[in-house]
């Protein structure tokens, strides 16, 4: 799961077409489990008396990155366009305008596995 997200959240920046995109979204489905993994983690560590406060805490995360993911994806996205003085339309950012958004969401996962 972390070990697969950074690398593949970066090719999926690289896409360059539907088939690519959907094929990379695909292979990353299929190597990330973590949700059963934190899951069968808190069942560990926790008892009854702090276990629904622990599963609550999966909802929290889950909708802060719902909304937060959305809107810095947004921010992110064709750079060369939005923010030209700080990547020129003839670079890298310019020639591939989601990369930049897909590092930041590949920089979650890599924190997760470093730390």
């Amino acid at each position: 799961g972390l070990t697969a997200s950074p690398p593949l959240l970066i090719l999926f920046g690289l896409s360059r077409s539907v088939h690519m995109a959907v094929s990379v979204r695909l292979i990353h489905g299929l190597l990330n489990a973590n949700i059963g993994i934190v899951r069968t983690l808190i069942c560990l560590v926790t008892d009854e008396t702090n276990n629904a406060k622990a599963f609550g805490f999966i909802t929290l995360c889950w909708g802060i990155g719902g909304v937060v993911g959305p809107a810095l994806g947004g921010i992110l996205a064709q750079p060369a366009l939005q923010y030209p003085k700080l990547f020129p339309a003839d670079s890298l950012w310019g020639q591939e305008p989601y990369l930049l958004p897909c590092i930041a969401a590949a920089a979650f996962p890599l924190t997760g596995l470093l730390v």
